[in-house]
C-alpha cells in the first residue's frame, strides 16, 4: 500500500510538474511577448523622442523668427513715427511758405497799383509838360 500511495504521489507530482513546467513554458513565451511588445513600445518612445526634439527645435527656430520680425515690426514702427514728424515739419513748412506766397501776392499787387498810380501821375505829368512846351513854343 506505501508502494502504492509512494506511486500515486509519485504520478502526482509527475503530473504537477508536467503541469508546472506548462505554466512556466507559457510563462515564458508570455514573457517573451512582453519583452518584445516592451522593446517595440521603447523603440517608438525613442521615435516619438526624436519628433519631440525636431519639433522643439523647429519651435525654436520660429521663436527666433519671432523675435526676429517683431525687431522688424518695431523698427518700422519707429520709421513710421519719424516719417510723421517729418511730415508734420513739411506741412508746417508749406503753411509757412504759402502764406509768405500769399503776402508777397499782396504786396506785389499793392506795388503793382501804386505803379499804375504813378504811370498814370507820369502821363498827366508829361501830357501838362506837352502843353505848357507848347505853350512856351507860343510865347
Amino acid at each position: 500500500m506505501q508502494e502504492n500511495d509512494f506511486k500515486q504521489r509519485h504520478d502526482s507530482n509527475c503530473i504537477t510538474l508536467h503541469g508546472l513546467k506548462k505554466e512556466c513554458d507559457g510563462a515564458r513565451i508570455h514573457l517573451n511577448d512582453k519583452s518584445r511588445s516592451n522593446n517595440e513600445m521603447q523603440m517608438e518612445i525613442a521615435a516619438i523622442r526624436e519628433q519631440i526634439s525636431l519639433r522643439e527645435s523647429e519651435i525654436g527656430a520660429f521663436h527666433r523668427d519671432i523675435h526676429n520680425k517683431v525687431d522688424h515690426i518695431n523698427g518700422f514702427r519707429h520709421d513710421i513715427e519719424v516719417s510723421h514728424h517729418e511730415l508734420n515739419k513739411l506741412k508746417e513748412e508749406r503753411a509757412r511758405d504759402q502764406y509768405e506766397i500769399d503776402r508777397l501776392r499782396d504786396v506785389i499787387a499793392h506795388k503793382e497799383h501804386e505803379n499804375a498810380d504813378t504811370d498814370k501821375r507820369i502821363k498827366s505829368t508829361d501830357y501838362d509838360l506837352f502843353k505848357l512846351q507848347e505853350r512856351a513854343h507860343e510865347l
